[in-house]
C-alpha cells in the first residue's frame, strides 16, 4: 500500500491506500500537501497550516488486457466556515490528478475517496460533481431519494 502521513509531528493521521500486490500493480504514486495553498490561492485563506495531505495513485491490474486507473485519497480540513480553503484544496487535488493523468495514462480513470468534511449542499461537493465533472457514489447507490439528491451533471 501507500501512506502519506499528515506533515505535523503531533498528528499521526493521514491517507492510505491499500491493494492486494498479488493482484495490482503500483505504477505511480505521489503526495500532496495542501500547506502550500494558504499562501497560493490569497484571499480568505487561514494564516495557520492546516497540515491535509492527499495521494495519487497509479494502480495496474496484473490481469492481462486490463486497463489502469488512479485513486485519489485526500483528507481535506474539517472546518466549515474555511468553505473557500476546502474548496482550493479539491480543486488542487483534481488539477494534480488530470497533469500527472495526462503524463502517465490519460485513458486511466480517477477514482476518487476521502474524507472531504462536507455536505451535499457545500462549495466542495458542487466542485467535484460539476465543476470537476465526478459522479457521486452516494447518488448512485441510493444515498439520496428524489427529495433531496443534489442535481447530478
Amino acid at each position: 500500500g501507500v501512506y502519506k502521513q499528515r506533515n505535523s509531528a503531533s498528528k499521526r493521521d493521514g491517507c492510505a491506500t491499500f491493494f492486494r500486490a498479488d493482484k495490482f500493480e503500483k505504477v505511480h504514486s505521489q503526495s500532496i500537501e495542501f500547506d502550500d495553498l494558504n499562501t497560493a490561492e490569497g484571499k480568505n485563506m487561514p494564516d495557520f497550516k492546516t497540515h491535509n495531505v492527499a495521494q495519487l495513485t497509479l494502480l495496474r491490474p496484473l490481469a492481462a488486457k486490463c486497463a489502469s486507473f488512479c485513486v485519489g485519497n485526500a483528507h481535506l480540513f474539517w472546518d466549515p466556515s474555511y468553505e473557500e480553503l476546502k474548496s482550493a484544496q479539491a480543486r488542487c487535488l483534481c488539477e494534480t490528478a488530470r497533469e500527472t493523468l495526462a503524463q502517465l495514462d490519460p485513458a486511466a480513470p480517477l477514482l476518487l475517496a476521502g474524507d472531504f468534511n462536507s455536505v451535499p449542499t457545500s462549495e466542495v461537493y458542487r466542485f467535484l460533481t460539476h465543476d470537476a465533472h465526478l459522479n457521486s457514489a452516494y447518488v448512485a447507490c441510493g444515498g439520496y431519494n428524489n427529495d433531496n439528491a443534489p442535481p447530478q451533471p
